[in-house]
């Protein structure tokens, strides 16, 4: 096995296992997170260290922590210089690791993101020579960062290297917090490459809470890594409630990665089911960010299915698809079941405009063929448009569409959505209502703009409305 390949797995592990952490326990293992970062790494002391020393003054390193800054060559590139100086800690011998991780040790805390680094690869080159030594002097660290790092490192080495040994010293330690703490590190980093190995380990622990919890997070990282994996772990799964948070841990991987996927899971399942249930706000989120994949899946679905996503109850037709361009909608409306569902397919995406581009929303409005939904929809986007200051947007609209209650619909909002900030230009705007009704109304509510009831655009998926 070449020198570097154990610290590799290690160090990948690692910085897996501290974003997981960071989620669910804050800042233990943030160090080794920010050590990834090029402006972070390749220095023998980090930026606010130096901005609190006097120019010239450097802090003060082991004998064996300057032999390896002298031995780094100039670089700008900070992750080259990690992995050299991390490669030079592979090639100690026992004693010399022995003389680092001493130096590394000594203040009982990490310094340093590159501190960090140096202080796992020292604990997994000395677990790659004596795996039980390098464990028993971690466990003898205090509790903290700095233990919480030696005992990953080098559990995550002896595994590489023993696994039928590491996983027996897992078994025999007495230490249930600390075998927890790993467990978690483990379910993050490796629940998606290597399944079965979070199972054994969870044999070794008494807490329930801690077993299950261990399990749904391989899931979910099986689910991202290897989806198909997944679904034959989630059939192994008899009791009913356990599945069914494992079947939700799995949906939200699937959804990291394979939003397609997702969606057939969530539709294969029966009404009332969560995943079913979220399907349409996962559809709108897919297509936000890849709206002509997600748009090909919609219309490549039955008509009961199409019907069903936009038929949910209380989704109405929100917002959706923003990133595709008009005539990837019109391609999509023309494969739909029925008119109703082309409507809000197009309404969708003309209020997914509203902020960022009200002009091409607003030109959205004459292929909504629903004259309630037309005019709602206008309204929103005239909302939109006056709380991003689309003034000219608005302006260049009105000048190429025909008068008629839609336009009209959107001019009040407009109106009144600016109402407060600029009353006299929210009158101007309100003499431009074609509709003898709707501009009295309008003229009439401006009179009291603070109790103007303003039409609130649809909330993004997932998102509660504003509280006003």
């Amino acid at each position: 096995m070449k020198p570097w390949l154990p610290f590799g797995i290690t160090f990948t592990a690692g910085l897996a296992a501290a974003a997981g952490l960071y989620f669910w326990k804050g800042h233990r293992m943030a160090a080794l997170q920010d050590a990834a970062r090029p402006s972070a790494v390749g220095r023998a002391s980090t930026d606010s260290e130096a901005a609190r020393k006097p120019a010239g003054v450097k802090k003060p390193v082991g004998p064996e922590q300057a032999k390896l800054d002298a031995a780094m060559r100039p670089t700008r590139n900070g992750i080259r210089s990690l992995f050299e100086r991390s490669a030079k800690i592979l090639d100690m011998d026992e004693e010399q690791v022995s003389k680092l991780l001493a130096e590394l040790e000594a203040t009982g805390r990490i310094r340093s993101p590159l501190a960090g680094i140096s202080l796992m690869a020292a604990y997994a080159r000395l677990a790659e020579l004596n795996p039980a030594a390098a464990m028993d002097r971690a466990t003898k660290l205090e509790r903290g960062e700095l233990r919480g790092i030696a005992m990953f490192a080098t559990m995550n080495e002896w595994l590489v290297k023993d696994r039928k040994g590491a996983v027996a010293w897992f078994a025999s330690s007495g230490d249930e917090e600390e075998k927890k703490q790993y467990l978690t590190m483990a379910a993050f980093s490796m629940g998606g490459s290597d399944p079965d190995l979070i199972t054994e380990l969870t044999g070794a622990i008494n807490d329930p809470e801690a077993k299950k919890k261990a399990l749904l997070d391989s899931l979910g990282a099986l689910a991202f890594s290897d989806p198909d994996a997944a679904i034959k772990k989630l059939d192994e799964i008899e009791d009913p409630d356990e599945r069914s948070e494992a079947e939700e841990r799995v949906y939200q991987g699937f959804l990291m990665r394979y939003p397609e996927k997702a969606l057939d899971f969530a539709m294969a399942k029966p009404p009332g089911d969560k995943a079913r249930e979220a399907a349409r706000q996962s559809l709108v989120q897919w297509g936000e960010q890849d709206p002509g994949a997600a748009l090909k899946w919609l219309t490549s679905q039955n008509k009961d299915v199409q019907k069903e996503l936009f038929d949910m109850p209380g989704s109405g037709p929100g917002w959706g698809f923003g990133k595709a361009t008009p005539e990837q909608i019109g391609d999509a409306a023309r494969q739909l079941g029925d008119q109703t569902q082309k409507d809000k397919l197009y309404a969708a995406y003309a209020n997914a405009q509203g902020m960022s581009n009200p002009t091409t929303g607003l030109s959205q409005l004459s292929n909504i063929k629903d004259a309630e939904l037309q005019k709602s929809t206008a309204a929103s986007l005239g909302m939109a448009a006056a709380r991003s200051g689309k003034v000219n947007d608005m302006t260049t609209w009105l000048e190429t569409v025909p008068p008629n209650d839609a336009r009209d619909s959107a001019v009040a909002a407009f109106a009144a959505g600016i109402a407060q900030k600029d009353p006299t230009a929210a009158g101007e705007w309100a003499a431009k209502i074609t509709s003898q009704t709707i501009r009295q109304q309008t003229i009439e509510a401006l009179k009291n703009p603070a109790a103007m009831p303003i039409p609130e655009p649809p909330p993004l998926p997932g998102r509660p409305r504003r509280n006003r």
